[in-house]
């Protein structure tokens, strides 16, 4: 039987800097078919052809250079690419994307093998801003409730929005009519004319990420700009499908326009810096309007009407938002999970704050005010200028329909304003945070929190709080929600397959030992610096090309070095992006840490965050596990559990110290499990699905009332 085989399309124009992600994401799909990569290179100014030269060379009998000798433009370079194809079902996936799911072609295609009537499928995909550094999911398919669309479906709104989401039949791609090519050719008219030939079928995986980036010759253009193209190309779209959806695009050609006329009105009359600050407000709106019309349309007149907030806003009494994030740290840098994870809920959710009290700067060595640390922030975030407020855990002027915060003793301190409002909540129970197994006092904030009118949901991370938390009877188990892990900076996970990592016996002939951990107590024993050290001395004195390095608040005062002197490395505390160069030669980062010593009950979580952030750069991890909380590592494989004793640690360190290979394979295969147990799809969607179901509850239930 002859095997199914697949085509993917990759278009490209100056992606030097993006193009080996896209193609190695392709390389890495797995499943039974035939694979042929047709490339298109538009004649990029830059090494693009070249790194394209270099895969064929490489991998000769899977892609397929075609030539360039002039720039032909984004229609006819489709074209070309679409007419080299020899596949049965044919992919895109465009230069400055990537795919993220290793059967993303396997598993569209066998859904268009099992339906016939289908001339093409798509994915669910990831938004990747690369200007603010922040991921987001593509919000129009977040309330898409179907899993088959039509044309119509498609003029009303732009669910697909990207071609590296798509594979189509190849069949349904030949009987396009010829004419297509001569229109502003994009994802939209291109599934809306195979739409009209068979039926679109949605896959709720997220499969891929579409980069957004002021080099993209679509998403880089001015938002202007952008809108007035689309508004000329309904016509052209209206026409090329015979007047059919005549109504539905006369509807949204003048919709647009209005959002169009409106934004322009507001730029003559305003000075340039309010012109700026309305630009980025008012952007993606315009080119929203062109997916979901109305809802644009209207938010942009709020946002004009409001616009004399300007940078002298101040709250005004009682204002009420959809979602308010309480936190004490946040905005602070060295707090990484706090600026990921809220930032994007602000960038999800647009009626959102954060109100920060900064009580746990101290802890943090912070001797500037929140009020400092907030402006320096919008300073790097002006998508979200005032939108984090100092507040006290009274919230005055405040309310919402719910709030949102982290660890047990937040919730528990604003509770009481939370009540006094009537704000529903919800909380995650992190490590520590005030959580302690068996703990008096973190039980009594537990009973108090969870028994409130206005909890809603408390989410958990380790299996050992899921288990505690219904032993003992604190809440009914439809109110736990279980997301194992926690929000890890999402650049580093984009960044670590690209990491120029050196490895011991091969590009170096050191083995570079790390530890790595913030100390709470002397010695850092909760930690297990003591059990380092001790380590570190029986190793120095066997083995002279093994170098050990200490990051955190330690030094030689905390415990004798002696033994060690020229073969340890002290740092200090450091910024996550200091670490980016830090970990580059480093192998095995020690974590012998012990629960239960920090405070009666409290223990860290699976891997440690400072784990998480070292096996991303490859580096291989050797970590305790005395609560039997790895579901998710295969130990030898991706990760190795060490035990709490020095002379056991030291056995094993000396078998991967003679072993290489074993070791390099650990760090990538470990930064690989890493990668998808903290990507955005499985750490931050459940997050704002929870949060996004309890905001609709809320509004539903006042509906009603």
């Amino acid at each position: 039987m002859r095997s199914t085989k697949i085509s993917v399309v990759v278009t490209a124009y100056n992606h030097e800097k993006y193009i080996g992600q896209c193609l190695d994401g392709i390389l890495q799909q797995k499943g039974s078919f035939v694979l042929e990569v047709i490339l298109g290179d538009d004649c990029s100014a830059d090494r693009t052809r070249q790194i394209m030269h270099d895969y064929c060379e490489k991998f000769p009998g899977t892609f397929v250079l075609l030539p360039a000798t002039k720039n032909m433009g984004i229609h006819n370079n489709i074209k070309r690419c679409l007419a080299a194809c020899s596949g049965d079902y044919i992919a895109f996936c465009e230069g400055d994307d990537y795919w993220t799911d290793t059967h993303k072609l396997a598993k569209q295609a066998e859904f268009l093998e099992s339906h016939p009537d289908y001339s093409l499928c798509f994915n669910a995909v990831i938004v990747y801003c690369q200007n603010e550094n922040r991921y987001e999911p593509f919000a129009e398919q977040l309330s898409l409730e179907k899993d088959t669309l039509t044309t119509e479906d498609l003029v009303e709104y732009n669910y697909i929005g990207n071609l590296s989401t798509c594979m189509y039949r190849t069949s349904i791609i030949r009987q396009l009519p010829e004419e297509i090519y001569n229109r502003f050719l994009a994802d939209w008219v291109l599934n809306m004319a195979c739409g009209r030939m068979g039926k679109i079928g949605f896959i709720r995986d997220w499969m891929s990420v579409y980069r957004r980036h002021s080099k993209g010759l679509w998403s880089g253009a001015e938002p202007i700009d952008k809108s007035r193209t689309l508004s000329a190309a309904i016509d052209s779209y209206n026409q090329l499908f015979c007047y059919d959806y005549d109504k539905q695009f006369r509807k949204q050609k003048e919709i647009l326009e209005k959002c169009i006329a409106q934004y322009e009105k507001q730029l003559q009359v305003q000075g340039r810096a309010r012109q700026v600050y309305l630009v980025k407000l008012c952007g993606s709106l315009l080119i929203r309007g062109i997916r979901h019309p109305k809802k644009a349309y209207n938010r942009l007149r709020t946002i004009i009407r409001n616009a004399a907030i300007e940078v002298n806003w101040q709250p005004t009494t009682n204002r009420e938002a959809d979602l308010l994030v309480l936190d004490n740290a946040f905005p602070h840098p060295l707090s990484r999970f706090r600026l990921e994870e809220f930032c994007s809920y602000l960038a999800y959710f647009e009626n959102s704050m954060v109100l920060s009290t900064g009580t746990d700067l101290p802890g943090l060595q912070q001797t500037e005010g929140l009020d400092t640390i907030i402006h320096e922030f919008e300073g790097t975030h002006p998508e979200f200028k005032f939108r984090t407020q100092v507040t006290t855990y009274h919230i005055h002027n405040y309310t919402a329909k719910l709030a949102y915060c982290t660890f047990l003793i937040q919730a528990f301190w604003f509770l009481e304003a939370l009540e006094k409002k009537r704000i529903p909540f919800v909380f995650t129970l992190y490590p520590g945070g005030g959580f302690g197994i068996d703990q008096d006092n973190s039980n009594r904030m537990l009973r108090r929190v969870l028994g409130s009118a206005q909890f809603r949901k408390v989410i958990v991370t380790q299996t050992i709080t899921y288990e505690y938390l219904v032993k003992n009877h604190f809440c009914t188990k439809d109110k736990i929600e279980f997301i194992y892990g926690g929000v890890m900076p999402f650049d580093v996970l984009t960044k670590c397959n690209d990491y120029d990592k050196r490895f011991y016996g091969f590009e170096k002939h050191t083995l570079d030992i790390c530890f790595v951990a913030y100390k709470n107590i002397p010695r850092g024993v909760d930690k297990g610096y003591d059990v380092f050290v001790e380590v570190a001395k029986k190793l120095a004195q066997v083995h002279s090309n093994i170098r050990f390095h200490v990051v955190g608040n330690f030094n030689e005062a905390d415990i004798p070095i002696d033994g060690l002197e020229g073969k340890i490395t002290f740092y200090g505390l450091q910024t996550l992006e200091w670490f980016d160069s830090y970990y580059m030669d480093k192998d095995i980062i020690l974590s012998p840490n012990t629960p239960f010593v920090l405070n009666t009950g409290f223990f860290d979580g699976f891997p440690t965050g400072s784990c998480v952030e070292a096996g991303l750069r490859k580096v291989a991890l050797f970590c305790t596990d005395e609560l039997k909380l790895n579901n998710y590592f295969v130990d030898g494989e991706e990760i190795v559990i060490i035990p709490h004793d020095c002379d056991r640690i030291v056995k094993i360190i000396e078998t991967y110290y003679n072993a290489p290979d074993k070791l390099r394979s650990m760090g990538e295969k470990g930064a690989a499990k890493l990668q998808e147990v903290f990507s955005y799809e499985n750490q931050m969607l459940p997050r704002i699905r929870i949060i996004e179901n309890e905001i609709r509850r809320e509004s539903e239930g006042k509906d009603r009332g």
